[in-house]
């Protein structure tokens, strides 16, 4: 769901090092006391006396470069120094300097020594987020250090761009504002940085602002360049989404950023025509269970009522055809009519176990809110079973709570027929419509 962010090498170890000889005095005495003051972190020098200027511990990522000083007593031309830059947390060496202080001088010298790290020719950072030290070395043994951090920047959001189509590195292909309703809708986020512990959400809406989906993210690793990052609303050929107007809210470490308004077309009538071209509707439930619905061509039904129930079956005429469809409807005095989502989605997972034999294998529920084309809201439940033979078995059923009753539609099929089942169970379902 995130864009990959490739930083080279010299880009992330830091750096070139430019050093100042300092203002390195002779001294005189017959006892010569050596001293050493601390490294000071700074923004930079006194080009001139090679003070600090504006002392710090901690810079912005953006920094240009960095200096450390030391102020000397009564060193030997001859001695030897070095500056050791160091990553603070694994203690690898990042840069050092070494040197004589002043080959050829033969008194002593005092007064402030420095060293500069600075972003290197082509780099666009001195160094990643992270915590550093400056290690000073006279003849080899350590005098002093100081530490300091690079500090992780505050990231924000570049731009938000809808689409059906990415790379490899999560861009969008093309911007789209609408859509079908057989595939993928994205939502693509760039950013200028990438910064771990940072939050992105999407949360995708119906017309009506019933939530559909939450898609939340959070990101591990730190990418500092621009990158995207994507979420998308499955809207795969099993399961399309009604045709309407639609929006996604985007939020940025819990605070909304901005809400994105889509359209999904209804598919094109051509398509529902190739299995509906003799406008098979069904119609005899209409006063008495408040619907009637569409049916594919070829197809027959038989009516079942009861005291309390009705069912509807939808088969193929043609006996190679595998693959059928169904309609039930619940009164509310029906013997464990689901009231709740628990109750529901156990009456789904029995109505599942119901097809097929005992040696199938059962896989889970997908479980999506719907809405229909009217309005009405709905939760749709999927399942990708096995048959004895390893063949695929896939089972659809809507459950759809309208005028006091529970309508479940359902549809089952071979995995041979999947795409013309999947044509005709949402052809017939666009068709339904309820009566008061």
């Amino acid at each position: 769901m995130f864009s990959r962010l490739s930083i080279k090498t010299s880009t992330v170890l830091l750096l070139v090092l430019i050093m100042f000889s300092g203002m390195l005095l002779t001294a005189t005495g017959c006892k010569v006391e050596t001293t050493f003051g601390d490294v000071i972190i700074c923004e930079s020098v006194n080009q001139k006396t090679f003070e600090p200027i504006n002392p710090k511990n901690e810079f912005e990522m953006t920094v240009k470069e960095v200096s450390a000083t030391i102020n000397l007593t009564n060193v030997k031309g001859s001695d030897s120094y070095m500056f050791l830059w160091k990553n603070a947390k694994t203690d690898e060496v990042i840069y050092q300097t070494s040197g004589k202080y002043q080959e050829g001088e033969q008194g002593y010298l005092t007064g402030w020594f420095s060293t500069t790290i600075s972003v290197k020719e082509g780099s666009q950072y001195l160094a990643i987020p992270g915590d550093f030290k400056a290690e000073f070395y006279h003849n080899g043994e350590l005098k002093s250090s100081a530490d300091f951090k690079i500090k992780e920047p505050e990231a924000k959001i570049l731009q938000v761009v809808l689409t059906n189509e990415i790379n490899e590195l999560f861009e969008p292909l093309t911007p789209m504002q609408i859509f079908n309703g057989t595939e993928k809708i994205y939502a693509c986020i760039q950013a200028d940085f990438l910064v771990a512990g940072n939050k992105f959400a999407a949360k995708w809406y119906s017309g009506d602002g019933t939530m559909i989906l939450e898609t939340p993210f959070e990101i591990t690793q730190s990418f500092y360049e621009a990158s995207w990052i994507s979420f998308n609303l499955e809207s795969a050929e099993d399961a399309p989404l009604p045709a309407g107007t639609y929006k996604v809210e985007i939020f940025y470490n819990d605070i909304k950023f901005n809400e994105y308004i889509f359209t999904i077309e209804a598919p094109p009538q051509a398509e529902i025509d190739t299995l509906f071209d003799q406008q098979n509707m069904f119609t005899e439930a209409k006063d008495t269970y408040g619907f009637v619905i569409g049916y594919p061509d070829d197809f027959n039904y038989e009516m079942a009522p009861d005291v309390d129930s009705l069912v509807v079956n939808f088969s193929p005429q043609d006996e190679e055809v595998v693959y059928y469809l169904m309609l039930t409807v619940l009164l509310k005095n029906f013997e464990n009519y689901p009231t709740t989502d628990s109750e529901l989605k156990s009456a789904m997972d029995n109505a599942n176990l119901s097809i097929g034999s005992s040696d199938w294998t059962r896989g889970e529920a997908k479980i999506s809110d719907k809405i229909l084309a009217d309005g009405t809201n709905y939760k749709e439940y999927i399942y990708y079973n096995e048959d004895a033979e390893k063949s695929g078995m896939e089972l659809i059923l809507s459950a759809i709570y309208k005028l006091d009753r529970l309508y479940i539609f359902m549809g089952v099929a071979h995995e041979s027929y999947y795409e013309e089942f999947n044509s005709a169970y949402y052809g017939s379902l666009s068709k339904l419509s309820f009566t008061k």
